[in-house]
Formats: structure tokens, sequence, C-alpha cells
């Protein structure tokens, strides 16, 4: 067992400071404007880590076990403070909030097979972590990214997806009439009634309105459990091994489908909307095409938020060990290798492990980025 404080103060330059920069204005005239509104008060944020842990082994070493057991509470979090729109700055930086994690992780390796010509030892990993956000500046921050919406807010997990759920497509009228009419409330005061073909969004405060108060949490981009399971085959000289990486629970955000099944502009689109809602009695879960999307059907909503858990064969190595002797040479493995050759998910997208940025905030948005492509590798290793 162990506890211990950490530190963390990693924060852009100067922004303890105000300060000025040079600015270009409308006129081609130079001048100096405010860039920051400084905070001299910031100090660092301080994470409390306390861990438990024990190891097992049993069976003459065949079988063994290390789990670990964590609880990390940080205060004094540094984060982005909403300022009045009149100081001319949407935020500033504060120490305001503290989040917690809490989780553990378990290893376990087995030895099945020990002989003089065969070896076989398996291994399986697990871990959980639970994030919640204990305290936060204005009780939560929102951000956006590829039109969604990013909520972090007290008692909850850091950026969890906010938006709209999405029930399916209005078949008929009869439909429409069963959900009450729903409307939805314009920029100039009237309102627009979906109709059939249009989206179903759930009416959570059952005011007969879609529009923001009906937002609610979609998903979550952080996983439940995650791990890798790993065996190794030894016959002689000969070895093969393979490892596989899995991840349970978490959401991603498909962008690239949303914007290739939106139906609303002159771009390109996928084979899936073949399959839109055409006329009345369709029964899909595909809403029809309108250009400029006026009832809002792509809206960002629970229908681009897709659970990517997955299991992917990340490694497949097969080597041999030379047992001739060669002038020279006191060792030599020919081997090959092969990376990323399959990965099994009920996840649409490309990549299940896709992320456009490595920002914490933005974690679980697939953009279409290129995926984790397949690689093979043949090589030979000589120890002389």
């Amino acid at each position: 067992s162990s506890i211990g404080f950490v530190g963390n103060d990693k924060l852009d330059d100067y922004v303890t400071y105000s300060y000025f920069a040079s600015e270009t204005f409308y006129t081609k005239a130079n001048g100096l404007v405010l860039a920051n509104i400084g905070n001299q008060g910031l100090k660092w944020e301080t994470t409390r880590k306390a861990n438990l842990g024990f190891d097992l082994s049993l069976f003459g070493n065949r079988f063994s076990m290390s789990a670990d057991v964590y609880d990390h509470h940080t205060k004094d979090l540094l984060c982005l403070k909403q300022l009045s729109e009149v100081s001319g700055f949407k935020n500033y930086w504060a120490n305001d909030g503290s989040l917690r994690n809490r989780g553990f992780e378990v290893a376990m390796n087995a030895r099945l097979l020990n002989t003089s010509n065969w070896r076989w030892e398996a291994t399986a990993t697990v871990a959980h972590n639970q994030n919640e956000i204990i305290a936060l500046a204005d009780g939560n921050y929102t951000t956006n990214a590829f039109d969604a919406e990013i909520l972090t807010a007290e008692g909850g997990p850091v950026a969890q997806f906010y938006g709209y759920n999405y029930l399916g497509v209005y078949s008929d009228q009869a439909e429409v009439d069963a959900y009450n009419n729903l409307k939805m409330l314009n920029e100039n005061g009237t309102y627009s009634y979906f109709a059939p073909g249009d989206a179903i969004f759930e009416d959570v405060v059952a005011d007969g309105i879609i529009d923001e108060k009906d937002k609610q949490v979609i998903g979550n981009p952080n996983p439940d459990f995650t791990g890798i399971l790993s065996s190794s085959l030894s016959y002689k000289n000969v070895s093969l091994s393979a490892t596989l990486g899995y991840s349970l629970g978490n959401d991603v955000y498909n962008y690239q489908r949303r914007i290739l099944e939106s139906m609303s502009t002159f771009e390109n689109q996928s084979t899936a909307v073949l399959n839109r809602w055409r006329s009345s009695g369709d029964e899909t879960n595909i809403p029809r095409a309108v250009y400029g999307d006026p009832m809002g059907n792509a809206r960002f909503s629970s229908r681009w938020v897709e659970d990517a858990s997955y299991l992917r064969l990340k490694n497949v190595s097969l080597s041999w060990d030379l047992p001739y002797k060669i002038p020279f040479i006191n060792a030599m493995t020919i081997w090959a290798s092969a990376n990323n050759l399959w990965t099994w998910s009920s996840y649409l997208g490309c990549d299940p492990e896709s992320s456009a940025s490595n920002n914490v905030l933005y974690q679980g948005i697939d953009t279409g980025l290129l995926p984790q492509s397949a690689s093979y590798t043949v090589g030979v290793r000589i120890n002389l």
C-alpha cells in the first residue's frame, strides 16, 4: 500500500498575468488590446494518491496474480471559470474544482504447460476506472466540437456527450399524432411541426416542443473495462504468441457517419441513405432527405453516438531459433509478426479506437481519420 501527493501546473504560458498583444483592426491600423485576464492566485492542483495492492502465487508459481485498488482525489483543480460577457472574454483559469478517480487493475498469469519440449503461458488483465467530478466552477462546463456538445458536470464523469435522444422516424401521420404533433420553435417565433419521415426526438420535459430543454446525457466515451488477453505457445525452438486487446462500455460520436447520412447538402452520401424514408408507411431508422434539414433531423443526437466496445487481435508473432551451429554466429532467430489483423465490434465506423484529439474533453469523436492499418514484418535476429 502507498499514499502520496502529486502536483500539476500544466497550463499555457503567462496565464497568471494580464497582458496586452498587438492586433490589426479592420481599418488596417495596429494597436494593443487586452489579450488575457490573469489570475495571480493560481497554484498547483494537488492529487492525493492512495493505492492498495497484493501479489499472489500458487502451485509452484504456475499461477500468479497481482491486483491494485486505487483512489485518487484531486483538489484545487485547474479549470476554466466563466466570465461576464462585458469583460470581452469567455473564461479565465482558476483553482476551482475537484475530481476523483477510483478503480482497480488485475493481472493474472498461468503456465499451463511446462515440459522439456512444450511451454504454454497465458495472461489476462482487466482495468476499471470510475471518474467523477466532485466540484466544478459554475457547476458544469460545456464545450462544442464537431457540432457536438460535450458536458462536464458535478456528479458525473469528464466529457459526456450531451444532446437529443433519437427514437426513430415517423412512419406516417398516425405516428405523428401518437406523439402529440411535436413541434419546433423557429427563430422568427413561428412553429414548424414534425411530419412523416422526420426524426423522432424524446420530449423530455413533455411540453410538446423539441428544444434545448430536451437535451440529456446520451453517451460516455470513458470505457467501463479495458484489458488484454495474451497467449504464448512454444515447442522446442518454435514459438507462437498472440495478443488481443479489448474495451467495454465506451461510446464514440461517429461524426463521419453523420456527414455521410445527413442528406441535407450536396456532399457525397453513404449507401445507407438508400434505406431512408420515402413515402407514408415506410419503416426505417433513417429520416427523409430534405435540403437544408429544416427540422434538424441530423442534429447531434443519440443517433450518432454508438457503442464502440471492441475485441482486437493486436499482434501475432511466430519465431524459430535455429538449432544449427553457424561459424561466427552464436544464435540466429527467424521471425514474422503481424499487427491489427482482426477487430470485432458493432461500431459502424472504421476504427472503434479512433479519436479526433488527445484532449480529454474531445475523446471518442470519430472524424474519419485513417484507421489503424494491418502490418506485416519478417526479420532475422543474429547474435555474433
